[in-house]
């Protein structure tokens, strides 16, 4: 991260370094030079870093996935949060089938598939996560229904009770057995949480 020149030189010690000192050795086709959009903007930029790379045969790239987190114009963050959130739509209709016991469907959806939008809410700007994370919440809740066979007008009678001093939602299919509400979720709410003590409790 830098100007381009100090980045081309930092480039080319570690190449030389790596090699003569440890052995090993770069692989170029592996290696990327992104270009900010802010730096984008300047055609003679462009061109300067373009004649840089090309004499080290680096490929060059206004967008660029590193670590999981997409950098580049607003459009190809949100392309690729969609793209995530696409790709978890198989591992929902896994956990709602028939065959999936519903605790460990329940375990599923916490530990596994809720954190992996965590990961883009922590490293991406709220305005390009915003519209994929609703479509994640919306699948998430989704399958949290279908697990508890529950429906909208049961995720409502939820709601009054989160105001409760004690912070404990009542299952309204059976009174007598409270459950600790976990506030938070991923994207725009937490419908998710609160309803997955009922379905570990439901069963156990």
């Amino acid at each position: 991260v830098g100007p381009a020149t100090q980045v081309m030189a930092a480039y080319d010690y570690l190449k030389q370094h790596a090699q003569a000192q440890l052995g090993l050795e770069l692989v170029t086709a592996k290696c990327q030079v992104y270009v900010p959009p802010t730096t984008a903007a300047s055609p003679a930029a462009v061109a300067s870093i373009t004649g840089l790379c090309t004499a080290r045969q680096l490929p060059l790239a206004e967008q660029m996935e590193s670590l999981g987190v997409m950098f580049g114009s607003d459009s190809s963050v949100t392309a690729h949060c969609d793209a995530a959130v696409a790709s978890s739509e198989h591992f929902f209709e896994c956990l709602s089938h028939p065959a999936m016991p519903k605790q460990t469907a329940a375990l599923l959806l916490r530990y596994c598939a809720l954190p992996k939008l965590g990961y883009l809410a922590r490293t991406t700007h709220p305005d390009a996560l915003a519209k994929p994370a609703e479509r994640f919440d919306a699948m998430a809740l989704s399958t949290a229904l279908r697990l508890l066979e529950l429906g909208d007008a049961s995720l409502a009678a939820l709601e009054p009770r989160m105001s409760d001093s004690d912070s404990r939602v009542l299952d309204p299919g059976d009174v007598r057995r409270p459950v600790v509400a976990v506030c938070g979720g991923v994207g725009q709410g937490g419908d998710v949480e609160r309803l997955l003590e009922v379905a570990l409790d439901r069963a156990g």
